[in-house]
């Protein structure tokens, strides 16, 4: 049986976001098998990755990186103060 992937498969799905005091949402198109994100802004930033509640949150210090192999659609992101830019990549998950 040979294994068909779909056109995304192991596709990098990259966006630049801005985070501010306001907690928000970054859906991703599809599942992710691993997610990465760099701190390209002056403030500390904090992301949720946890389902439905946020009760879970990881600080990445501006100039910093994050990564982690998780299975996730969407990532809640937020500053203590001020506002900071963020490069995040999901890296697609494939079906089975």
């Amino acid at each position: 049986m040979s294994l068909t992937l779909p056109a995304d498969a192991g596709a990098p799905l990259s966006k630049v976001l801005e985070a501010t005091a306001k907690v928000r949402r970054h859906e991703f198109p599809v599942l992710t098998r691993q997610v990465s994100l760099r701190n390209t802004g002056t403030n500390t930033l904090w992301i949720s990755i946890d389902e439905n509640d946020q009760k879970t949150w990881f600080d990445v210090a501006c100039g910093t990186s994050w990564d982690d192999r998780v299975r996730i659609k969407e990532l809640w992101y937020c500053t203590q103060v001020g506002r900071t830019s963020f490069i995040v990549i999901g890296v697609a998950l494939m079906d089975p």
